[in-house]
C-alpha cells in the first residue's frame, strides 16, 4: 500500500464528521489547504453512505443536530443509561469545557485521568503496542472506565490513576466537556454515602443492567415515593452537607434537631441555607468546621490567599477510619492530609523514641500544603512517619493528586510566596530535633542557637527517586545534604566507597568555608564525592544561596566560631579547587606531595573570559596555564593540526606544557628568557553567548613554585641529574644506553651510532621534529619535546638527558614484527638535539647483523 492509499480511510473519517458542520472549517492539516484531492470529491456525493457507518446524533436531514445535549450524551455511557435525571444532572453540572486541535498535547495519555463528551469534532485512539486506531464523533464520549475505577472504595483513596495503552488526541479541531477523575470521585463518595443512608436512587446506580431493566418497570411507584418522602430526603441531603463540611456525628443530631422542622423551607440543600435557620452559637461553631476555616487556622497557609484557600478547600473530602486502621504508611508516598473531626491519631516519628497524639480540631500532613514550592514537584513527597487511628476516627481529606492540581493551577503564587513554616507545639520538637542535627556538623557545633534556628527555616525537603545520583562527583557543590532516614552512598573515582551516611549525618560541609572565601559567592567548592540514594527517601537540603543568605545576616558569628586555630586559613577556596583538579590533571601533579600543591594553588588566580575574547593566541608566549571552572564552552584550535577540542567539563586543563618546560629547565643552571609559544588559539566557542570563567597560573609564579621545590618537580621527571639536582653533564653514548634495545650492544656499534648523530636545533615555530610514522631518532641534548598520538590524542613529554624515536629501531631490528606509530613531534620552546636519520640507523644496524653473520 503506497502512502496516499493508506492515508485515505483516515482522510475519509476526518471528511464524513466535519461535512455535517455547516460552515464549519473541517481542519488545519496541511494537506487540506492543498486543492481537493479527487477522492474528497467524491465523498461528498452522498455523505449518508458515510454517515451511516458512523454514531453522529444526526437529524432526518442527514445533519448533526443543532444542539449537544449533555444528558442525552450521559445516557449513552452504560454505567449511566438507567441512571435518574436528578443524578445525571449532578455529573452534567461538573463537565468543564475544552477545547483541543492538532498542536496541542496529548488529550490522555498514560493515565486515564478524565472522562470526556465531544461536543464537535473528531478523536482519534491509538494503540500504543499495536497502533491500531479508531476514532470517536461528535456527539459521543471516550473514558467511560473512569466510572469501574472510582465505584471501588480502595480506588478513591489512591494516587494511581488506571493506566493505559492508548493515546488519546484531537483530529483537528475539538470541543469537549471534561469530567475529570479527581472531581468523579468526590461526587461518587457523596452519592454513596447517600445510598447507605437508605437512597434508592443511588442503588440504582451501581446495580448491574438486568437489574435496571427489572427495576424500570417500578420507575413510577418509586417516583412516587421520593415525592411523598422529601423531608426524609433533604434530611439524608442536610446530613450529607454536615459531613462534607467537618461536622462531627455526634454534633449532627443537635443541628438536625434545630433544622427538621424547617426543611421545607430549604430549596437547595447547602450550608448557607442551613446556617440561615440555625442559632447565632450554632451557626459560629459550623463556620468554624468548614474546611475553608479549617485551613486557615494551618500555620504553613498564613501567607497564602482567600482564592488558593478557597481552591483547596473544595477538593477535601470526608472519610471515617476504625481503630488501628494505618492512615498513612512510613515510607511509603504521602497521599493525603487529614483535619481530624471527631477521635484521635497517634503519630510514630522517626526522629523520637515516643508517640505522638493529635485530636479533633488538628491536622497532619502539613507538608503537602508546600509541597507545590518544593523543587522536586510534583514528585510526591515519602511520609516519614507512621499515622494510625486510635479508636473510631472521623476526618476530612485533602488528596495528594487534588493538591497537585492546585499547585499547577497556582503555581507561581506558591514558588513567590514561599510558605512560612510557623511552629505549634509539636513542630517545635521537630525544628528543635533539626537544630540539634545541625549542631552535629563539626564546625557548627559552638554556633549560637538562633543562628542554628536560621539555618534550619532554610532546610528544604526534597524527594529523592531510587538510584539517583543527586551531588556529581568533580561538580560544583550547590548544596549541603542533611539524612533524615535511610542512608546515602558516597563514589570516590567512579568507584563506592564504605562510607554511608545515615541518619543525622550529611554531606557537603565544604559550603561553611566558602561563604568566608575571597571567591564568594563567584565560585563555588568541587564535590569530591558523588553521592547517592538507593532507595526512594526525602532528604533535607541546604542550598548554597541560602546559606550564603544566612552568613550574611549573621557574618560575625561565623567568622568568630567557624575558622579554628587548626584551620588553614591562608587556603582559599580558589586554592581548594585547584588543589581538586591538579590531582586529578597531569601525572606531574598526581603523585606530588600535599604541601607542594597548596602552594601551587594559593597562586591560582580566578579569571573572566568574555565572548569573542581570546584566551591564549597561537604562537604567542604561552604564559600561563589555565583550569576550565565553569560557563560557556572554549574552543581550542591549532593552525598546524585538523582537529578542534574544546574546554567544556570543570576540572579540564590546557597549557600542561608550561609545567613540563618549567621543571625541565629547573634542572638547568637559569631559564631560557623566551618561554615557550602555545601551539593553539583558546577562545569562547563561536555558538555560545556567556562568558566562562577559568582559573589561571601564571609562568613567572609557576617558576618561583619550581624553583622552591626543584626535587619534588624533578622526581617526576626521567632527568639525569646529579646529587646537587643538576642536570648531569650530557653524553651521549650514556644516553645510547638508555634505549633498551641498545643496551647490550657492543661498545664499538654504539661508537658508530653516536658518531652518525648530526646536531641539530628546533624551537616553537619549526615544523613538526617528526609527522606521521618515525624516520628519525634523536637524542634531547637540552629543551623539551612533546609526542602526541594523532589516535587518541594522548600527550607525554621527553626532558633532557633523554631520547625520542627509538620505535624506528624497532622497525630495522625487526622489520616484520614492527607496528606502525603515528606521531606529531614537536619542540616546546628551544631543543638542541643530536639526530640520526631512518636511512642511516637501518643502514647501520644492517652492517652490525652483517657482521655478525
Amino acid at each position: 500500500m503506497d502512502g496516499r492509499d493508506w492515508e485515505a480511510p483516515k482522510m475519509a473519517v476526518l471528511a464524513t464528521n466535519p461535512a455535517v458542520h455547516v460552515g464549519r472549517s473541517p481542519t488545519r492539516r496541511s494537506w487540506l489547504r492543498k486543492p481537493d484531492p479527487p477522492w474528497l470529491f467524491w465523498v461528498g456525493l452522498d455523505l449518508s453512505h458515510f454517515i451511516k457507518q458512523t454514531t453522529l446524533p444526526i437529524n432526518n436531514e442527514a445533519k448533526l443536530s443543532t444542539t449537544f445535549d449533555r444528558l442525552a450524551t450521559l445516557k449513552k455511557v452504560p454505567k449511566l443509561e438507567y441512571m435518574d435525571e436528578t443524578i445525571l444532572e449532578k455529573f452534567s453540572t461538573r463537565l468543564i469545557p475544552t477545547r483541543y486541535n492538532d498542536v496541542s498535547s496529548y488529550i490522555i495519555e498514560g493515565e486515564l485521568d478524565k472522562m470526556f463528551l465531544i461536543v464537535s469534532g473528531l478523536v482519534s485512539i491509538t494503540s500504543i503496542k499495536g497502533g491500531e486506531k479508531v476514532y470517536r464523533y461528535s456527539g459521543n464520549y471516550w473514558g467511560d472506565e473512569l466510572f469501574e475505577w472510582a465505584l471501588h472504595p480502595s480506588r478513591a483513596y489512591n494516587h494511581s490513576l488506571p493506566k493505559l495503552d492508548v493515546c488519546v488526541e484531537a483530529v483537528g479541531d475539538v470541543e469537549v466537556r471534561i469530567l475529570k477523575a479527581n472531581v468523579l470521585i468526590r461526587l461518587i463518595l457523596e452519592l454513596k454515602f447517600l445510598r447507605e443512608t437508605g437512597d434508592d436512587d443511588i442503588n440504582l446506580f451501581v446495580q448491574k443492567k438486568k437489574t435496571h431493566m427489572r427495576l424500570d418497570t417500578e420507575h413510577g411507584k418509586e417516583e412516587e415515593t421520593r415525592k411523598a418522602s422529601i423531608e426524609k430526603k433533604k434530611g439524608r441531603e442536610v446530613e450529607w452537607c454536615l459531613t462534607k463540611n467537618g461536622v462531627p456525628s455526634s454534633k449532627q443530631s443537635e443541628i438536625m434537631e434545630k433544622v427538621l422542622g424547617k426543611l421545607e423551607e430549604i430549596k437547595d440543600v447547602d450550608m448557607q441555607n442551613i446556617l440561615s435557620i440555625l442559632p447565632s452559637d450554632l451557626q459560629d461553631y459550623l463556620k468554624s468546621c468548614v474546611p475553608l476555616n479549617r485551613l486557615k487556622k494551618v500555620p504553613l497557609l498564613k501567607n497564602l490567599g482567600e482564592d488558593v484557600l478557597t481552591e483547596i478547600s473544595e477538593y477535601i473530602v470526608p472519610k471515617k477510619y476504625t481503630k488501628d486502621e494505618i492512615i498513612i504508611q512510613e515510607k511509603e508516598p504521602l497521599q493525603m492530609m487529614i483535619f481530624i473531626v471527631e477521635g484521635n491519631i497517634i503519630i510514630k516519628k522517626r526522629d523520637f523514641p515516643s508517640t505522638l497524639k493529635r485530636s479533633a480540631g488538628e491536622a497532619y500532613g502539613e507538608k503537602l500544603l508546600s509541597w507545590p514550592e518544593w523543587t522536586s514537584f510534583p514528585t510526591l513527597p515519602v511520609a516519614t512517619d507512621s499515622v494510625k487511628a486510635d479508636g473510631d476516627v472521623e476526618a476530612l481529606v485533602l488528596m495528594a493528586r487534588d493538591m497537585e492540581d492546585v499547585g499547577w493551577k497556582f503555581r507561581s503564587y506558591f514558588s513567590s510566596k514561599k510558605i512560612t513554616h510557623l511552629i505549634n507545639d509539636e513542630l517545635q520538637h521537630f525544628e528543635s530535633a533539626r537544630v540539634t542535627m545541625l549542631r552535629k556538623v563539626p564546625k557548627l557545633e559552638t554556633m549560637d542557637t538562633q543562628v542554628l534556628q536560621a539555618i534550619s527555616e532554610k532546610l528544604k525537603p526534597m524527594s529523592c527517586k531510587a538510584y539517583t545520583n543527586i551531588i556529581r562527583e568533580g561538580k560544583p557543590l550547590h548544596k549541603m545534604v542533611f539524612v533524615t532516614e535511610g542512608y546515602i552512598s558516597l563514589k570516590k573515582d567512579g568507584a563506592w566507597t564504605n562510607k554511608k551516611l545515615r541518619q543525622g549525618e550529611f554531606y557537603g560541609g565544604e559550603l561553611l568555608d566558602w561563604v568566608l572565601d575571597r571567591s564568594f559567592p563567584a565560585i563555588v567548592p568541587i564535590s569530591s564525592h558523588g553521592v547517592w540514594v538507593d532507595f526512594n527517601i526525602d532528604v533535607l537540603v541546604l542550598t548554597a544561596k541560602d546559606l550564603g543568605d544566612v552568613v550574611s545576616n549573621f557574618k560575625s558569628h561565623f567568622s568568630n566560631e567557624i575558622i579554628s586555630p587548626t584551620d588553614d586559613s591562608s587556603l582559599d577556596l580558589c586554592a581548594t579547587v585547584g588543589l581538586t583538579w591538579l590531582k586529578k590533571g597531569p601525572s606531574i601533579f598526581r603523585h606530588m606531595d600535599e604541601e607542594v600543591l597548596k602552594v601551587i594553588s594559593k597562586h591560582l588566580e580566578l579569571m573572566s573570559c568574555n565572548v569573542d575574547t581570546y584566551i591564549i593566541r597561537e604562537n604567542n608566549p604561552l604564559e600561563y596555564m589555565l583550569i576550565f571552572i565553569d560557563g560557556s564552552s572554549m574552543s581550542i584550535k591549532s593552525s598546524r593540526r585538523p582537529n578542534k577540542w574544546g574546554l567544556h567539563n570543570i576540572g579540564q586543563l590546557y597549557g600542561e606544557e608550561l609545567v613540563h618546560w618549567v621543571t625541565n629547565w629547573a634542572a638547568h643552571a637559569t631559564f631560557p628568557e623566551k618561554l615557550p609559544l602555545s601551539t593553539s588559539n583558546v577562545k569562547l566557542s563561536i555558538d555560545d553567548t556567556g562568558n566562562a570563567r577559568v582559573l589561571v597560573l601564571w609562568a613567572d609564579d609557576l617558576k618561583s613554585i619550581v624553583s622552591q621545590f626543584r626535587s619534588q618537580f624533578i622526581n617526576q621527571t626521567t632527568l639525569p641529574i646529579d646529587s646537587e639536582w643538576q642536570l648531569s653533564t650530557f653524553d651521549p653514548l650514556a644516553t645510547l644506553k638508555k634505549v633498551p634495545l641498545l643496551a647490550d650492544m657492543d661498545q664499538k656499534q654504539l661508537e658508530k651510532i653516536r658518531d652518525s648523530l648530526i646536531p641539530k636545533r628546533y624551537n616553537d615555530m619549526s615544523p613538526y621534529i617528526i609527522e606521521g610514522e618515525f624516520d628519525k631518532m634523536f637524542l634531547i641534548e637540552s629543551g623539551l619535546v612533546s609526542i602526541t598520538s594523532i589516535v587518541s590524542v594522548e600527550k607525554v613529554y621527553r626532558y633532557s638527558g633523554n631520547y625520542c624515536g627509538d620505535e624506528l629501531l624497532k622497525r630495522a631490528l625487526h622489520p616484520s614484527r614492527a607496528s606502525k606509530s603515528i606521531v606529531w613531534v614537536e619542540a616546546v620552546g628551544e631543543v638542541e638535539a643530536l639526530v640520526i636519520e631512518a636511512d642511516d640507523l637501518i643502514r647501520l644496524v644492517s652492517e652490525f647483523n652483517h657482521s655478525r653473520v
